[in-house]
């Protein structure tokens, strides 16, 4: 990884942190990886359905039927809410890291 000075930074497994952060992690530096950190157990403590369900491209969900319902809809509701991942393990561990 290069940060936004050009010099080539030795952090362990570049891939994996790309993969998880993207253009969120630039300037790839270590304070930056801490703040990352930081900014996700807040978001754990703190997580509501638009925290969990929103994002700047997305803020609604598809219903049964195949329409969108908008996220802000969805709040004071009982809902149930599915989610396919590729990876159990990383799931299970994200999971468990918020009991």
């Amino acid at each position: 990884m290069i940060n936004d000075q050009g010099k080539v930074l030795g952090i362990e497994n570049s891939v994996d942190v790309i993969r998880s952060y993207g253009a969120d992690a630039y300037p790839f530096t270590r304070e930056r990886m801490k703040d990352i950190i930081e900014e996700e157990d807040i978001a754990r403590r703190e997580q509501a359905l638009t925290s969990v369900l929103v994002s700047p491209s997305r803020d609604f969900v598809i219903s049964q039927h195949g329409t969108k319902v908008p996220v802000s809809e969805l709040e004071g509701k009982t809902i149930g809410l599915l989610f396919s991942v590729a990876s159990y393990k990383r799931l299970k561990s994200m999971l468990l890291g918020w009991a």
